[in-house]
């Protein structure tokens, strides 16, 4: 807890470890809406989503929304850890999840059925989780199960 308080971290907020299974670690899909895909725009915004169920956290994949190196969708992950590109404003959680091909529902995230909580800089948000929208910079949480103390913000590695 010390070396969170001496680096500017929340000492509140702990590690959260990674649960075992295909359940934690889902795939990123292939089969995103064509409505998606293969957008031209390079200039795109950065958001951070973590997800937590049954008191674990969920790798989010990369390569979600990529088809191939030329044909990526307006909303993806060029790596594993939760860092979302996203092409243009107007775009929600729920295009994620339909981009991923992935389930997400008030009562389910992926394959863990329960009520949905979403957080945003750390302060939940009422309402249907899917749609949140995908705004620059955003820390956004969704969990499933006990509480875990929702980040309030991420630092963006350079050049993510």
């Amino acid at each position: 807890m010390l070396a969170a308080v001496a680096l500017g971290g929340d000492p509140a907020v702990v590690p959260t470890r990674i649960g075992s299974g295909a359940r934690f670690r889902p795939a990123a899909q292939t089969t995103a809406t064509p409505s998606y895909l293969c957008v031209s725009s390079r200039s795109h915004f950065r958001v951070h989503l973590e997800l937590f169920a049954e008191g674990r956290a969920l790798v989010v994949p990369s390569d979600i929304g990529r088809r191939s190196a030329t044909c990526v969708a307006e909303v993806r992950t060029v790596a594993p850890g939760g860092i979302v590109q996203v092409g243009r404003a107007g775009l929600t959680v729920g295009d994620l999840f339909r981009v991923w091909g992935q389930r997400l529902a008030p009562n389910r995230l992926l394959a863990f059925v329960g009520a949905v909580r979403v957080y945003v800089a750390g302060h939940r948000v009422p309402g249907d989780v899917r749609t949140v929208e995908l705004t620059p910079n955003a820390q956004i949480v969704l969990e499933v199960g006990p509480l875990i103390p929702p980040h309030s913000f991420f630092l963006f590695p350079k050049g993510s």
